[in-house]
């Protein structure tokens, strides 16, 4: 769904992810995922093993991208843990 969400939101000036690269970076994330499960809702090990192997098959730009849009996910997960505690 990750990916899904930033093909959707991708800047459209920017060079698209293409269907080959979709598939390869949705597997990429569920690997990193699995290998390394959030701690604490806190997913930037899985989301900086999963940039480490990304760039190998995106674009630097994209890659640029991707990686600003992984920032922004794990920004609003921070800012959600504030207002709405675990458990709370």
């Amino acid at each position: 769904m990750l990916v899904q969400q930033f093909r959707q939101q991708a800047d459209p000036r920017a060079p698209q992810i293409n269907d080959w690269q979709y598939d390869r970076l949705r597997d990429l994330l569920i690997q990193a995922r699995s290998q390394y499960p959030p701690l604490d809702d806190d997913f930037s090990a899985s989301y900086a093993a999963a940039l480490r192997q990304a760039a190998e098959i995106l674009t630097p730009d994209q890659l640029a991208s991707f990686r600003k849009y992984l920032q922004n996910q794990e920004d609003m997960r921070k800012t959600m843990r504030k207002v709405l505690p675990p458990g709370g």
